[in-house]
């Protein structure tokens, strides 16, 4: 139920805030791009395609706008 709820405005926030598309590169080597929807928990959330995916902000080498080199400002 709870999930349901976080990812219902997860959603939300997503489709009212205009967010930016970002690639995630992990340290194990592994990218991942999809619509930033924000930090929480240390937790970096993206939406990829219907799903949201969460990263470790650890696990993280960097995030980057998508089809740019600047790295993208989030604060785990």
């Amino acid at each position: 139920m709870v999930k349901n709820f976080l990812a219902i405005c997860f959603l939300a926030i997503s489709f009212l805030g205009a967010q930016n598309m970002v690639q995630v590169k992990l340290k194990n080597g592994k990218t991942a791009n999809g619509e930033f929807i924000g930090t929480y928990m240390e937790h970096v959330h993206l939406l990829i395609g219907e799903n949201i995916n969460y990263f470790k902000c650890d696990d993280i080498q960097s995030v980057t706008k998508s089809g740019d080199d600047n790295l993208f400002k989030y604060d785990c």
